[in-house]
């Protein structure tokens, strides 16, 4: 299959799987291997789950596909604080990050670069490595001083 199909490919399936992956953020280890295993057979990809007391990783292997790779990094309580994804298209990896900030539901704001921040109530920080091809979503508690620090509008 050329490459052409195979980017075609991971934007009709992929995409809507994983297009909310923001959405894993603060659920628990067993809410997330239950999410990704019903996604997982209701789809027609192949993709292994693998995980340990503090990470869950979502790997997608398979030859209809382009790789990505999502990790998913958990606090001390067992909730995700942290997801990582990772591709190896650039213009799979620019058109995810592309739709991700301009989805209005998280009201992203640029901090630099490499770095945005989701309105207050979501509590998201984004993190771009155009270099390697990932992004990450972390979750950050913080206050609304806080906030408005890192947006310099104290």
């Amino acid at each position: 299959m050329n490459k052409y199909k195979l980017i075609a490919l991971y934007f009709i399936v992929l995409m809507p799987l994983l297009t909310n992956g923001q959405d894993w953020l603060r659920y628990t280890k067993k809410e997330v291997m239950r999410g990704l295993s019903k996604n997982l057979k209701s789809n027609d990809f192949s993709a292994t789950i693998q995980h340990t007391d503090s990470t869950i990783t979502f790997l997608v292997r398979d030859s209809n596909f382009v790789d990505l790779d999502v990790i998913y990094y958990l606090d001390n309580q067992g909730r995700v604080e942290k997801e990582t994804h990772k591709s190896i298209c650039d213009s799979c990896y620019k058109k995810y990050t592309d739709a991700l900030l301009q989805n209005k539901r998280y009201g992203w704001k640029m901090l630099s670069k490499s770095f945005y921040i989701s309105k207050f109530s979501k509590r998201i920080i984004m993190q771009i490595s155009s270099l390697d091809f990932e992004y990450s979503l972390i979750y950050m508690p913080w206050n609304r001083t806080q906030y408005e620090e890192l947006l310099g509008t104290e």
